[in-house]
């Protein structure tokens, strides 16, 4: 069986991992390692060959059991999965949350166990899905767009949809999921409608101003007052449902703390009934008051409700093309669709850098344009301050 094809240094950080387990094991390296051999699904002989004088040494067990894994390939006993997915699957109880995080980003970015086992994993541990084809000719979502950015001649990667799987490497998946928890989609059952927000301090969200008023027929303290907001939303474990974290409501008096219009910087900060961090691992988003510069590569990556369906990860490393910090307005090429207003967006190093709210389709491809956070805390620092 061919290898798996593994980055060294993610390689390395699985050992240092392990041994790092087995050196803080009560009972000792030996017991530990015996423990995740014997746990895993692969045939008996390799079982034997494994356990050996090399276990009761923390680093030298950890590099056999992982580069034996990795060099073996698919799992002998089940070519559905890999021989590593086997052996770290079953001892993930038996690592402490970031260890764990790490383990979880490596099957998915590796593709180390079978697809039903990467849904039950995503949908427990609120891992997002990497957006997947959201249409050739996405629909016009949010006001318009001026667009500011390279014309197509200067090459510029104007990602229609999709992501690039390159992208996808196991630090970025880990500092998503860390952020999963902090992200809803806001459910407004009386317009039939759909967006994304995102919770940035104890009880206030943000979202798009337009998400609660589309036109001035609309009456947005009432379909504030009719919200729900759902919680890290992700693929159940058989693909066809959904699981959360918890829904929750708007305070009904007063749900709106403060907004702009959708031709100014189209927020609106919303206040939650309830302690929403009492939920376990929802904690607010950092915002960074520092705008990203422009460039081709300079990646922004959006995690969203596309279609108000579960949550997606959308990367982009050429994402960035035009950023104006007078207007308060950033434009990329991140993929998103009808349902991601609202959403977060991120930079390379995970930092919230703007809040999604329009796309339109140009004769070139399909364009999208945030509002800097750097610009709207200006005007929500004291009310976010006073919720700390």
């Amino acid at each position: 069986m061919p290898p798996i094809k593994m980055k060294s240094k993610d390689k390395n950080a699985l050992v240092e991992l392990v041994a790092r387990r087995a050196t803080s094991w009560a009972a000792g390296p030996r017991p530990f390692f015996t423990k995740i051999i014997q746990a895993a699904n692969i045939p008996p002989e390799h079982k034997q060959s494994l356990i050996g004088p090399a276990l009761d040494y923390p680093e030298v067990g950890a590099s056999q059991l992982v580069h034996w894994a990795v060099d073996t390939g698919k799992n002998p006993e089940d070519k559905q999965t890999t021989a590593l997915g086997s052996l770290l699957a079953p001892a993930l109880k038996d690592f402490g949350y970031e260890d764990r995080l790490t383990l979880l980003a490596t099957f998915v970015v590796y593709k180390l166990l079978d697809e039903g086992s990467i849904r039950r994993l995503a949908a427990r541990y609120n891992i997002p899905v990497p957006a997947e084809e959201l249409g050739d000719e996405p629909p016009d979502v949010g006001p318009d767009i001026i667009w500011h950015g390279p014309p197509p001649d200067e090459e510029i990667e104007l990602q229609a949809s999709g992501y690039s799987s390159a992208l996808l490497d196991v630090g970025s998946l880990k500092r998503a999921m860390r952020r999963t928890s902090s992200v809803c989609r806001i459910e407004i059952p009386s317009i039939d409608r759909t967006a994304s927000g995102f919770l940035i301090s104890r009880r206030l969200v943000l979202t798009n101003y337009h998400v609660l008023r589309k036109n001035e027929r609309e009456d947005p303290l009432k379909n504030a007052q009719g919200a729900r907001l759902r919680f890290a939303s992700v693929s159940d474990e058989e693909g066809e449902g959904e699981t959360d974290a918890g829904v929750f409501t708007l305070v009904p008096d007063s749900p709106i703390v403060k907004s702009s219009p959708v031709k100014q910087h189209d927020y609106a900060l919303l206040r939650v009934v309830g302690e929403i961090t009492e939920v376990k691992e929802v904690r607010p988003l950092e915002i960074s008051s520092a705008p990203p510069t422009p460039g081709r590569k300079t990646g922004l990556h959006i995690l969203q409700h596309p279609a108000g369906g579960p949550m997606k990860l959308a990367l982009s490393e050429n994402g960035v093309s035009w950023v104006s910090e007078a207007d308060g307005l950033i434009q990329y090429v991140t993929a998103t669709a009808r349902g991601s207003s609202g959403a977060p967006c991120f930079t390379d190093d995970w930092k919230l850098v703007a809040i999604h709210h329009a796309q339109r389709a140009k004769l070139f491809g399909a364009v999208r344009e945030g509002i800097l956070m750097s610009t709207i805390l200006k005007e929500i620092e004291g009310e976010v301050m006073k919720d700390i």
